[in-house]
């Protein structure tokens, strides 16, 4: 058997690979032994590995994945950055009205970012929390650090936007290409 990595404490491990359909698995068996036969979903659909305390999530986006790894509930987003025709309509589907608001209030170059940003931050909360698209994402600030979620955008692969979500502070450390 070759030597594990651990994740400890407060750290997410993200891990970065080409959109093969089992890459994600790969990663997971960096850390633990027979993943495939214990992978399991929750009755909403959330993977896990049963038998450890190790949780992750993923995400895929135009030929890229990511993988989160930590001792805690954590979600990840991965969109690739395209420009959009018309924002009004995915910004009245998704923002909430503080977000919206802050849309309008921005100078016109800044929109798309911004955008990406409460995206892709609203999206790993809700796989975080475990009830996926399930939930209206108008139902999820993003930007009032009054939640009690913490985001981060680190690193994403050129030409994404990515987050990560999580309950408690943590700590990233970017641990390269799977």
């Amino acid at each position: 058997m070759s030597a594990r990595l651990h994740v400890e404490g407060t750290e997410v491990h993200v891990w970065t690979c080409a959109d093969a359909r089992l890459a994600w698995l790969a990663v997971l068996s960096r850390y633990e032994d027979a993943i495939e036969s214990r992978l399991r979903r929750t009755v909403l659909g959330k993977p896990f590995l049963a038998g450890t305390s190790l949780r992750f999530n993923r995400s895929r986006s135009h030929g890229r994945c990511v993988v989160a790894v930590s001792r805690f509930e954590i979600g990840i987003d991965l969109e690739r950055v395209e420009p959009l025709a018309d924002l009004a309509p995915l910004v009245e589907a998704t923002l909430t009205a503080r977000e919206r608001d802050a849309f309008e209030r921005m100078p016109q170059g800044e929109r798309l970012a911004f955008f990406y940003r409460c995206w892709t931050r609203k999206e790993a909360r809700l796989k975080a929390a475990g009830v996926g698209l399930r939930q209206d994402p108008r139902g999820v600030e993003t930007n009032d650090g009054l939640s009690g979620w913490r985001w981060s955008e680190s690193d994403p692969p050129a030409g994404y936007a990515m987050a990560l979500a999580a309950r408690l502070p943590f700590t990233v450390a970017n641990q390269g290409e799977a």
